[in-house]
């Protein structure tokens, strides 16, 4: 709570009135939708890494929409719909054994054959001895190369589409049979998607141009002002650098903030660093920032965000004070020397 405070800026006479802000909107308006994310805590979740491991999987749309589903059990097995008053719970090859998740895609005898052409022997103990959740953390982060070239877990996340695509088919279409050859099909399977991608992938490619990102020197009689923000390990800190148009060091700063979020460390790094800039006597300043959201946010007439409203309004009492400033974007590569003084205001 303390760190949180001493993010806020101090007060001002030239601050205007209070306003009520509803803190589960971006815009500071009441919504249902976003009364409803706070209540369930949606808006506190924590980023889930495995949410990026499956969506970049080199497998078709098909196959990473089941495996999410498979990620929180959303399968419709026989045990999950005989609460519903859907049929016996039992496995429809196996006799008086349920039909789980890990029964359909691992443990029954079906199943069993396919991985067993699949995996390599050392490996078998493992793979069917975990219970459910280890073994899907296990194999989707397993980016081992088999004989073929192919990830293991792009040919496991392809073979558990295939067990549950071939277990719908033998349930609904009495004609079904299934590949006498199944690892093959699965095989191939994989390869052929990597083929018509790389084949896509080169027809649609681009000409790339390579630019040499580093920081620009401002113009004669203008003082560049480099600045950024960070939070590591939950505290935030700014700082930034001035430099004259031949790019020597004029003076540089690194503060501590407190408890922030990113955005506002970006604004709190702009308005130290124009303070600082004030007090040396500098007017012409070209305000160089790695942050797209920090530069439209300054560059509109309106508020944007209710984050941070404070520090954008005494941003542009600066402006108004006769500071003659430019602001431009430009590329973190650009931005080395305001980023690492940032970091240091978080020590």
């Amino acid at each position: 709570m303390i760190n949180r405070i001493k993010a806020l800026p101090p007060p001002q006479n030239t601050d205007e009135d209070d306003e009520r802000i509803w803190p589960g909107d971006r815009l500071g308006r009441f919504t249902i939708a976003s009364a409803y994310n706070l209540l369930c805590g949606y808006c506190e979740l924590a980023v889930d890494d495995m949410w990026n491991n499956i969506w970049k999987m080199e497998v078709p749309e098909r196959v990473r929409y089941f495996i999410w589903r498979l990620r929180y059990g959303r399968l419709p097995t026989n045990k999950a719909c005989h609460p519903w008053g859907h049929g016996a719970p039992y496995c429809g090859h196996c006799v008086g054994v349920e039909e789980s998740i890990i029964h359909v895609l691992r443990d029954c005898p079906l199943a069993h054959d396919v991985w067993n052409h699949l995996l390599p022997m050392q490996t078998r103990l493992g793979f069917f001895t975990c219970h459910y959740h280890s073994w899907f953390q296990h194999n989707m982060l397993n980016y081992e190369k088999l004989e073929g070239g192919n990830e293991w877990r792009v040919v496991w996340a392809v073979t558990c589409y295939h067990l549950w695509l071939w277990r719908n088919k033998e349930t609904f279409d009495y004609e079904f049979v299934r590949p006498r050859y199944a690892s093959q099909v699965i095989h191939h399977y994989v390869e052929n998607y990597i083929s018509a991608k790389s084949s896509s992938s080169f027809i649609m490619d681009k000409a790339r141009i390579n630019i040499n990102v580093r920081w620009e020197a401002p113009r004669n009689g203008w003082i560049s002002l480099n600045t950024d923000g960070a939070v590591q390990h939950g505290v935030a800190g700014c700082g930034g650098v001035l430099r004259d148009y031949q790019g020597n060091w004029i003076t540089g700063f690194s503060k501590f903030i407190g408890t922030a979020s990113v955005f506002n460390a970006e604004l709190w790094g702009v308005y130290a660093g124009l303070c600082l800039a004030r007090q040396r006597g500098i007017n012409n300043i070209e305000l160089q920032i790695d942050s797209l959201a920090v530069v439209r946010n300054l560059g509109d007439d309106s508020l944007g965000s209710s984050e941070g409203k404070s520090l954008v309004r005494r941003v542009r009492n600066l402006f108004q004070e006769g500071l003659n400033v430019r602001i431009q974007h430009v590329y973190r590569e650009a931005n080395r020397v305001a980023d690492a003084l940032a970091s240091m205001g978080c020590e």
